[in-house]
């Protein structure tokens, strides 16, 4: 449920889950322009012929698994103290920051990354006590990363993105400079 409040919980959380065995493997393929593309971003490109704002989406919540675990391992070993909840506060806030309303989606991919990673329960081959052991395992899974998501929300970081208001109004910048509009009025800000 706390993962699919928005609106990358669905088929592009599928897409990157589909893609990031690609990922994982870091094959590139070349271009018409002789770039070098990761495969994943080649599927999306000219094997799927996704716009690229939705291959951008699908590649960042690949790339953000690194990050959702590492936030959600320590989202689970936080002893409390003020030094670790600062810190953990600062880089999921970034974390946040970077992806946008993309975040849960992000934990969502990276959790079922982690899942696939366990081995299965082996059917009718494992004994009771290994199957839920297996089981265990899972449901270990699965609760840190629903704790990471429950961390942050309670550390108010969801939307932390929208919150962020500019500290020069960058028309004012262009008017009393007399600077061209671009991407250097936001380097000046």
């Amino acid at each position: 449920e706390s993962y699919q409040q928005d609106r990358y919980g669905g088929w592009i959380s599928s897409l990157a889950l589909m893609l990031a065995p690609l990922a994982d493997c870091r094959a590139t393929i070349g271009t018409k322009k002789n770039n070098v593309s990761p495969l994943p971003e080649a599927v999306c490109r000219d094997g799927l012929k996704l716009h690229t704002k939705e291959k951008e989406a699908a590649q960042a919540l690949i790339s953000a698994t690194p990050v959702c675990r590492d936030l959600a391992e320590r989202c689970v070993l936080d002893g409390k103290d003020a030094e670790s909840t600062s810190l953990l506060r600062r880089d999921a806030g970034v974390f946040l920051f970077d992806m946008k309303d993309k975040w849960r989606a992000a934990f969502a991919v990276a959790r079922a990354r982690d899942l696939a990673d366990l081995p299965s329960d082996g059917g009718d081959d494992l004994l009771v006590l290994e199957r839920m052991q297996r089981r265990t395992e899972y449901k270990t899974v699965i609760d840190k990363y629903d704790k990471a998501v429950q961390t942050i929300v309670d550390l108010s970081l969801d939307h932390v993105w929208s919150t962020y208001k500019p500290h020069f109004d960058g028309k004012a910048i262009i008017s009393e400079l007399h600077v061209p509009k671009g991407p250097f009025v936001g380097q000046i800000a």
